[in-house]
């Protein structure tokens, strides 16, 4: 390891760049060397750490930003409008308006942007009409849009045209000053409502449990056609209300599919894509289902973090259809935009419904179970009131919480070799009303249960407890101690962090594979087995 006041550069440069670091005193002098840097980089990881430790940062900047020059005036001013007491931020960057520097001036003038309050946009509206440097006025108009009211509105709307990116700017300004009284205005999402017409819907789950949800779908009185679109999407199309589909246990969540659109030739994408935001069967979903201001956020899907691509989508969204918002923070409908070199397609997700699937999860534990995973393995799984049940890697219990919604009179035994995962188990089960699930503190090797017919759970995954091959000796241990364990006739459905190793071994244990295939767990892949015991086959 670098010693913790590191006298050699390249042992300075490792330790900057990790953010972790928390600087002493001793520090500072170099980190103020380092802001000072032509290299960007370097200079903003310099003031991450120095706001990491503001009390010790303050002193020593406001006294090189009274000698300080390009560019490292600016820098100054951007760390201290985050590092000063409120008071203080908005009175030093008041000041800074008018500093000789014009960087430090715009980077004054966008931080007071955060602070907001009627005595900055007076001092801001007046520098507009005495500074007539077009990148200032910029930045003046950007940051009283963040904070303005109607009177600013106006403001705004009044002032002459410019050129392109001006206007780009106002119309970010105008989008921005508009959220204030559409969120005061309210909006919810009416899921009891029933459609004129029928709509297409999309519906996501965890790859690899398309057939549960799809299950469950075809269970649902409010839907017709269910099919399997691609890996974790499955299709349906809407005939009542959606209210029916929020208790869809399975389902990580739905949109509206709205019919692609033609790129047009010439066409810009933003234009194409505030068509496909403003087409009738978009409108006809907001109109449908929304009380009150029609708020929306964009997310396009494949082109990544754009924020100026965002930007130009709702300018052009808010010059066909001004009844529509954008609202990046607190918009009841997301706006899922993704194109090819021919159309544009988009989905209409609702944001504002409350998820009361899982309340009983009051208590979690590291490395849990996603309680859509723990749904789909309870289908799965199939029980019944008869079965006796057993989750070895129990946890927060919620596997044996959705097995109890499915047989609530079978015997349920839950164990982990945490405490802490096992009195969260017991909090879940009583919050979910099942007070009979037995939790005991026990390492699933060495437990001898009741006679179990069917074993149940998620095990400890390398990739979310720690790297090691002890994870895949653990799972096919376990799996030689499931084959004895299991009532012949039993099974067992489980998620395998090394799918060959525990398939042979209950092979070599007698035990029958049914099912294997990958399932992802947000962000990396293990494999579902489930793994049947002869009902002929004699105990070893």
């Amino acid at each position: 390891m670098p010693p913790r006041f590191p006298d050699v550069p390249e042992s300075r440069e490792a330790l900057l760049l990790e953010r972790s670091f928390v600087p002493a005193q001793r520090d500072i002098p170099w980190l103020m060397a380092a802001l000072s840097a032509e290299d960007d980089k370097k200079a903003r990881a310099a003031g991450r750490a120095l706001l990491r430790v503001k009390e010790l940062a303050v002193p020593e900047l406001l006294v090189a930003y009274e000698t300080s020059t390009a560019p490292l005036r600016a820098r100054i001013v951007r760390i201290l409008g985050q590092a000063l007491e409120p008071g203080a931020a908005r009175d030093f960057l008041m000041r800074a308006t008018v500093d000789r520097d014009p960087k430090a001036k715009r980077v004054a003038v966008s931080s007071l942007g955060r602070i907001g309050g009627a005595h900055v946009e007076n001092a801001l509206r007046r520098l507009y009409e005495t500074d007539d440097s077009p990148a200032f006025r910029k930045a003046i108009v950007e940051a009283v849009g963040r904070f303005g009211n109607d009177d600013t509105l106006a403001w705004v709307a009044s002032l002459p045209r410019g050129d392109d990116e001006s206007e780009k700017v106002r119309a970010r300004a105008v989008l921005m000053l508009k959220r204030g009284p559409a969120r005061a205005a309210g909006a919810t999402i009416d899921s009891t409502v029933e459609a004129e017409e029928p709509f297409n819907l999309v519906v996501w789950c965890r790859a690899g449990f398309e057939d549960v949800l799809a299950g469950e779908l075809v269970a649902c009185d409010s839907l017709a056609d269910v099919r399997r679109a691609s890996i974790g999407t499955i299709t349906a199309t809407l005939l009542g209300p959606i209210a029916p589909i929020l208790d869809i246990r399975s389902a990580l969540g739905f949109g509206f599919r709205i019919a692609p659109i033609d790129r047009r030739i010439g066409e810009t994408l933003e234009k194409t894509m505030a068509r496909a935001v403003t087409c009738a069967e978009a409108l006809r979903v907001f109109a449908t289902y929304t009380i009150g201001v029609v708020r929306y956020r964009i997310e396009l899907v494949r082109t990544g973090k754009q924020r100026s691509l965002v930007w130009s989508i709702a300018a052009e969204v808010a010059r066909t259809a001004p009844n529509l918002i954008n609202d990046p923070n607190e918009a009841p409908w997301e706006l899922r935009l993704d194109a090819d070199e021919s159309r544009v397609f988009l989905t209409v997700v609702p944001r504002a419904l409350e998820d009361e699937r899982f309340e009983y999860r009051e208590e979690s534990v590291p490395a849990a179970s996603h309680p859509t995973v723990a749904v789909a393995l309870a289908r799965l799984a199939n029980p019944k009131n008869y079965d006796a049940i057993w989750d070895p890697f129990c946890g927060g219990g919620t596997e044996l919480i959705e097995c109890a919604r499915l047989a609530p009179r079978a015997k349920m035994f839950g164990s982990d070799i945490d405490p802490k995962a096992v009195a969260s188990a017991q909090a879940n089960a009583a919050k979910a009303g099942f007070t009979k699930i037995e939790f005991r503190v026990g390492d699933a090797l060495d437990l001898v249960p009741p006679e179990v017919s069917l074993i149940i759970s998620n095990p400890p995954m390398g990739r979310r407890v720690g790297e090691g091959s002890e994870t895949h000796d653990l799972a096919e241990r376990f799996m030689v101690r499931a084959s004895r364990i299991l009532v012949p006739g039993g099974r067992m459905v489980w998620l395998s962090p090394n799918a060959l190793r525990t398939r042979n071994a209950a092979e070599r244990m007698g035990l029958t594979v049914e099912i294997e295939r990958p399932v992802d767990l947000g962000g990396f892949d293990v494999t579902l087995q489930v793994i049947a015991k002869s009902a002929l086959t004699m105990r070893r």
